[in-house]
């Protein structure tokens, strides 16, 4: 078997980036869903993409892993990426993937995916793989949830100026409410339980208060996250928008547990 095929499918072979892909992944990062829903990667060039090509090599060489070229069996050409990353501000490795247009929609990147995850699972070792994706992609959204990732919470980048989804192997599966709804409803209805606004919806919280908590730290837990939550959806205005999820049913879980404030 070549070295450089990491794994194969009943259509499809995962295999590494090599220098001769650059006018695949010239095409492939300047489609027009990459950009939207990953982003511009300035890759202008054929130079540009063997730049872009030599961080791949330089991640299988460091991490032993990284992001593989999907080949189809049929044409023996390539026609998209799946693979996993180590990202420095995630705590587990984090599968991706992105086919070209010509050929989303049609099971392969599930194929892919469902594939990449238990290679993860199995051959790497990896007990829990976690994936992040844009809150308006629903077609990664719809994949991740069928190869068994959940939603866990809303995360930002440092790097990307608006907040990410995280899903992952860990989460529990929600039921009713889509999961990021459901998220939502649960911020939006969960009270404050201690401090100043004790008692006060975490929408009803002003601004400077989760500023402070910005800057400071927000608490451990579930509250944390939902108050960090909170925080990015008044800077950029949202608020109004999350009032008629106010009072509407939230999941069932376990309560917060009291703490102190931060002084």
């Amino acid at each position: 078997m070549n070295p450089d095929i990491i794994l194969e499918t009943q259509r499809l072979r995962l295999r590494c980036f090599t220098q001769a892909d650059q006018s695949f992944i010239f095409a492939l990062v300047n489609s027009s869903g990459w950009i939207q829903f990953i982003g511009d990667r300035k890759i202008q060039t054929l130079h540009d993409a063997a730049s872009y090509i030599d961080t791949l090599i330089d991640a299988y060489e460091t991490h032993g892993f990284g992001l593989w070229c999907i080949e189809s069996k049929h044409t023996n050409k390539a026609i998209g990426m799946c693979g996993l990353v180590k990202r420095n501000y995630l705590d587990d490795v984090d599968i991706g993937f992105a086919m070209s247009p010509e050929h989303a929609g049609v099971g392969l990147g599930f194929e892919a995916a469902s594939a990449t995850l238990e290679y993860a699972n199995k051959n790497l070792g990896f007990n829990t793989v976690v994936a992040i994706t844009d809150e308006n992609n629903q077609a990664s959204i719809g994949l991740l949830k069928k190869i068994g990732l959940n939603f866990d919470r809303m995360i930002r980048a440092p790097e990307d100026s608006k907040p990410l989804l995280l899903f992952s192997q860990d989460a529990q599966p929600q039921t009713g409410a889509d999961e990021h709804q459901q998220a939502l409803i649960d911020a939006v209805n969960q009270t404050m339980p201690f401090g100043k606004y004790a008692g006060e919806k975490l929408i009803n919280l002003p601004e400077p208060y989760l500023v402070w908590f910005h800057k400071e730290g927000f608490p451990n837990g579930k509250l944390g996250q939902q108050m960090g939550l909170m925080y990015e959806i008044k800077l950029n205005g949202l608020e109004g928008m999350l009032k008629p999820l106010v009072n509407a049913q939230p999941s069932t879980g376990k309560p917060v547990k009291k703490g102190r404030l931060r002084s």
